[in-house]
C-alpha cells in the first residue's frame, strides 16, 4: 500500500495556513504564516518542524503513519493546530467518510500515554449532538491521535470575527446546547478544564459541538499542573479556584461557559487584562 497522505494539498500542518503544493519526499521551507517547514516521506511519515521563537526553538516531529492505520484511513490535508496537536482532514476508507484526525504532541512518558489510552475511551461513549464524536483512538509509536467526525462550519471563535457579536436569544440558545453536551460529559465524569470558542465547532447548519474534551488531562495527569507548573487551559475562560491551581470541576466548566455567553452578547471579555497577573487580581 502506497502512503497514506495526500500530497498534492498546501495547508501547513503547524497552523492549518494555505502553503505551498507538496511531493512526496519533497521539503515546503517556510509556511509564509508561520515559518514551520514539513517533509512528507514516501512511507507515510510526516515530519514537521513546528513555529518556534527562534531555531533552537523549534521542535522536530515525525510521525510515522503504520500499515494498520494506513489501512484504516486516508490523511489528506491540514486543518489546523493548537497547543495540543494537529488536525487533519482524513477519509475512513471502510465507509468514505470524512473525518478529523487529530495528532497529539508525543506526552512526556508511558504512563501518560497509557492514561490517554484507558481514559481516552470514556470520551468514545459519550453520545450527544452537542459533543464532537469521537470513532478510534490509538497511538502511532508514541503519538497519540483521535478520529472524530468533521466539522466544516468553523469554531465559534471563527463566527465571532465573522459576526463580532450574536443576538440574545441566539447566544442563549448556543450556549445552552453547549451545557447540554457538557453534562453529557460530565455524566461520564469527564470535566473539559478548557472550554472556550476555540474548543466548540459550530456546523454549517448553527449546532455546537464541545471539542477537545478532557485531553489536557488525559495527556497530563488528574492535576491542574504540568510537570513544569503550566497551568492547564485558557486564563480568562478559567474559574478563579482553577487559576489558583485547585483542580478543575463541573463548576468550572460552567464558569467557562458563562464567559462565552458573555463574550457572544457583548463581543468583550469579561475580564479585560493585558497578563495573567491582571487578570488574576481582576477575578
Amino acid at each position: 500500500m502506497g502512503p497514506a497522505l495526500s500530497t498534492g494539498v498546501g495547508s501547513c500542518p503547524s497552523c492549518g495556513g494555505p502553503g505551498q503544493a507538496v511531493a512526496a519526499g519533497a521539503t515546503v521551507p517556510n509556511c509564509p504564516s508561520c515559518q514551520a517547514s514539513w517533509t512528507v516521506g514516501p512511507g507515510g511519515s510526516l515530519t514537521i518542524v513546528t513555529r518556534g521563537g527562534s531555531p533552537e526553538g523549534r521542535r522536530l516531529e515525525r510521525i510515522v503513519l503504520s500499515p494498520r492505520f494506513a489501512a484504516l484511513y486516508r490523511v489528506e490535508c491540514a486543518l489546523g493546530a493548537g497547543a495540543m496537536g494537529m488536525v487533519f482532514r482524513g477519509v475512513q476508507l471502510d465507509t468514505d467518510r470524512a473525518v478529523a484526525i487529530k495528532f497529539l504532541l508525543r506526552p512526556e512518558d508511558d504512563d501518560a500515554l497509557a492514561r490517554f489510552l484507558v481514559e481516552g475511551r470514556a470520551l468514545a461513549r459519550v453520545s450527544h449532538p452537542n459533543v464532537l464524536k469521537v470513532f478510534d483512538l490509538g497511538d502511532l509509536e508514541g503519538f497519540p491521535y483521535l478520529v472524530t467526525e468533521l466539522v466544516e462550519g468553523g469554531s465559534l471563535r471563527d463566527l465571532l470575527r465573522a459576526r463580532t457579536r450574536l443576538p440574545f436569544p441566539e447566544a442563549v440558545q448556543l450556549v445552552t446546547e453547549v451545557l447540554d453536551g457538557l453534562q453529557a460529559c460530565h455524566a461520564q465524569g469527564i470535566v473539559h478544564r478548557d472550554l472556550k470558542p476555540e474548543n466548540i465547532l459550530v456546523t454549517k447548519a448553527g449546532q455546537p459541538r464541545v471539542a477537545d474534551l478532557g485531553i489536557a488531562r488525559l495527556l497530563n495527569g488528574p492535576d491542574n499542573l504540568t510537570r513544569t507548573g503550566a497551568l492547564i487551559g485558557t486564563p480568562r475562560y478559567m474559574a478563579p479556584e482553577q487559576l489558583e491551581g485547585e483542580r478543575a470541576t463541573v463548576a468550572c466548566d460552567v464558569y467557562a461557559a458563562g464567559q462565552i455567553l458573555h463574550e457572544l452578547i457583548s463581543g468583550q471579555h469579561a475580564f479585560d487584562a493585558s497578563n495573567l497577573a491582571d487578570l488574576l487580581h481582576l477575578k
